[in-house]
């Protein structure tokens, strides 16, 4: 299912991992929840969101945010849509937030 935000856009679905793709601000995302967490990766344009890593991060090439999904331990795979909205939403915020302001 396509979702959109404000500057986000992307594909999702799936159960047990629900995952998405698409872009935030121009960079590629990768969303995935399983087990018992979610999480977003963003990459630098042109970067896979996949290959973000502590080392990718560390070099400013990537940004991270992973939640616990409340619930049994294999909740977050199964989540609702709607779900996935307000992950997103809550997840670029924070990615928002942790970026310098450009004049």
């Amino acid at each position: 299912m396509r979702f959109e935000g404000n500057g986000w856009s992307g594909d999702f679905g799936g159960s047990c991992p629900m995952q998405g793709d698409g872009e935030v601000d121009g960079r590629p995302f990768y969303f995935r929840a399983r087990w018992d967490s979610w999480e977003l990766d963003i990459a630098q344009p042109g970067c896979d969101p996949l290959d973000v890593d502590e080392a990718a991060m560390a070099r400013g090439e990537g940004w991270r945010h992973e939640e616990i999904w409340p619930g049994g331990p294999y909740d977050a795979g199964t989540m609702e849509l709607d779900d996935v909205q307000r992950c997103m939403e809550r997840a670029v915020a924070l990615f928002r937030a942790s970026r310098p302001a450009t004049p």
